[in-house]
């Protein structure tokens, strides 16, 4: 497995593109692809080498108890822009985070959905994650608040069942498996 960082235009080669061989990987233990929840929907990737340079910076994880309900913050990828458009350019955009109460409510339209204490939703009309965009960064303040995991078929605001939000994986809640996983396995 590969992975390309630094990428804009997926057309055409980037001075900041660099592409890092995965030499190890760990999913989540209790990972479950069960659709309306994908619990424990977390893995982490050791590169075979440091992908730090001018053009490529990490951001910080979130390990704190705030919600960020109410605050915009930016989610981006190259997932698709439609039911039918693949985008060649990373798309990027602010989107208000809701509260998971808030999240599961809107979420009652479909049953098989269930929003739990591990996710983070952000909802706002016309904006939502999409196919080819899961495992994207929200950011907020700064920090990475969440990583992209789901939403309804049709890309959560185009659904025939009406709109609904993106759920993405809260980081802080699995920021003891990461950091445990990042020293046993002596990352960095």
């Amino acid at each position: 497995m590969r992975i390309t960082m630094g990428d804009y235009d997926l057309r055409k080669e980037d001075p900041n593109e660099k592409t890092y061989s995965v030499i190890q990987s760990w999913v989540h233990p209790h990972f479950q692809l069960t659709p309306g929840t994908f619990s424990n929907d977390v893995a982490l990737v050791k590169l075979d080498r440091s992908a730090i340079t001018p053009g490529i910076a990490p951001v910080a994880l979130y390990g704190g108890q705030a919600t960020f309900a109410g605050q915009a913050c930016t989610i981006s990828g190259w997932g698709k822009r439609a039911r039918t458009n693949e985008s060649m350019v990373l798309n990027e955009a602010k989107i208000p985070v809701i509260s998971n109460r808030q999240c599961s409510a809107m979420w009652k339209r479909n049953p098989d959905a269930i929003i739990v204490p591990s996710h983070i939703c952000g909802f706002a009309p016309n904006i939502s994650v999409c196919n080819g965009d899961s495992g994207g960064p929200m950011v907020c303040e700064g920090l990475l608040a969440g990583v992209a995991s789901w939403t309804i078929k049709g890309c959560g605001t185009k659904s025939p069942h009406g709109t609904f939000p993106s759920v993405y994986v809260r980081v802080s809640y699995y920021i003891d498996w990461i950091m445990n996983t990042i020293r046993a396995n002596n990352f960095v």
